[in-house]
């Protein structure tokens, strides 16, 4: 997963902004969870948790084959289609090959199943599937918007393409919320541009918005080794991707500096309620999933679910100290580890033993040697 924030998005174009893998992903998530559930709204029968599957899923063909771009990946599906599922296939294999638990694998092989027998499943789920590539053109509209001002002869028919493409998408499962979608990205987009560890030297940055994918990841593990039902996969899931919206007005105040005065987290748990319903949750007011989406943004961790949530939250927070190889940030990865074993949940213990592993193997090298690369 942590691979998303090293891969830069339009890596061979101009561009005045970069967008790496992770939040490319979790802005995918985030559009495709406000849309399913407006369409919701408007009598749609839509099945998130598949959205949630295959968008998270499909990301590891990205992190894996991360030198085909989208040009070329959709250029494979349209007039190689038989060298594309043999992709798939690989990493399938590759994937099954491991270590990892079962419930992992088996509802991995959901997802590589559709793809490896494309024209059977292609018209499967066919509401939710455009729901995703919706979300997908939104999304790459918004990565390209600015830098086509700048370089109009590389992103022009780019960006009319993807404008097509999201009033056909828009037209085909009758999406009509445009406008209050609009006002939602607007203010998830800052996330783009906050940043975790703000204060310190980083050789990875991680803005919270790939924060929000990476937790995302880690309650989709732990959810499937708990064996959650479809109800309360989709609420941590949900929450996991919602928690750090209020960071738009606040930014990342870290926990020392909430507590340093007494009183200041309860000021900033006030202002985040005020400024939140001012700037996003009335124009939801009267939908049925408000609730769901308030208890989500401001009260995040507040249910049993909520506190698995958290750990999963941690959990990001602990390998995205890891990954910076230095003195300070492993007396930070330690700290959090230890926290984490305390909180004495086997899942989560399996996912700190199977992460730390992972960071300690080179899974490139497995990878070379599983196809057979000297």
């Amino acid at each position: 997963m942590f691979k998303g924030i090293s891969i830069i998005r339009w890596n061979n174009y101009p561009r005045i902004q970069d967008f790496v893998e992770a939040e490319h992903i979790s802005l995918k998530l985030n559009i495709s969870y406000i849309i399913a559930n407006l369409m919701k709204e408007n009598g749609e029968k839509v099945d998130i948790l598949y959205i949630y599957r295959h968008l998270f899923w499909s990301s590891f063909f990205t992190f894996v084959y991360s030198d085909i771009n989208h040009d070329l990946k959709k250029t494979l599906k349209e007039k190689r289609l038989d060298i594309y599922k043999k992709l798939w296939k690989q990493l399938g294999d590759f994937v099954f090959s491991s270590d990892i638990d079962q419930k992992i694998k088996d509802d991995f092989f959901l997802v590589v199943n559709e793809y490896v027998n494309w024209e059977k499943y292609s018209h499967v789920n066919k509401v939710e599937k455009d729901i995703m590539q919706l979300a997908k053109s939104i999304e790459r509209k918004l990565e390209i918007k600015d830098s086509v001002h700048f370089y109009s002869l590389s992103y022009g028919n780019i960006l009319e393409s993807t404008k097509k493409e999201i009033d056909k998408y828009a037209k085909e499962i009758g999406f009509v919320n445009m406008d209050i979608l609009k006002i939602y990205i607007s203010n998830l987009l800052r996330l783009k541009f906050a940043y975790r560890w703000n204060r310190d030297n980083r050789t990875y940055p991680v803005s919270v918005l790939s924060h929000l994918f990476f937790v995302f990841g880690f309650s989709y593990f732990i959810g499937l080794l708990k064996g959650y039902d479809r109800e309360n996969m989709e609420k941590i899931l949900s929450i996991s991707l919602l928690h750090d919206f209020p960071e738009t007005i606040t930014g990342d105040v870290i926990t020392p500096t909430k507590e340093s005065v007494m009183g200041f987290r309860d000021f900033l748990e006030n202002v985040e309620e005020d400024v939140v319903h001012e700037q996003l949750l009335q124009y939801f007011e009267g939908l049925d999933f408000h609730e769901n989406l308030k208890n989500y943004i401001l009260y995040p961790f507040d249910s049993e679910i909520g506190a698995i949530a958290k750990c999963s939250d941690n959990l990001s927070a602990m390998f995205e100290a890891k990954i910076e190889n230095n003195e300070k940030n492993f007396l930070v990865y330690k700290t959090i580890k230890n926290k984490l074993w305390h909180f004495n949940d086997p899942e989560i213990d399996y996912i700190l033993k199977f992460g730390a592993d992972y960071f300690e193997e080179d899974i490139e090298e497995k990878w070379k040697k599983f196809i057979n690369i000297d």
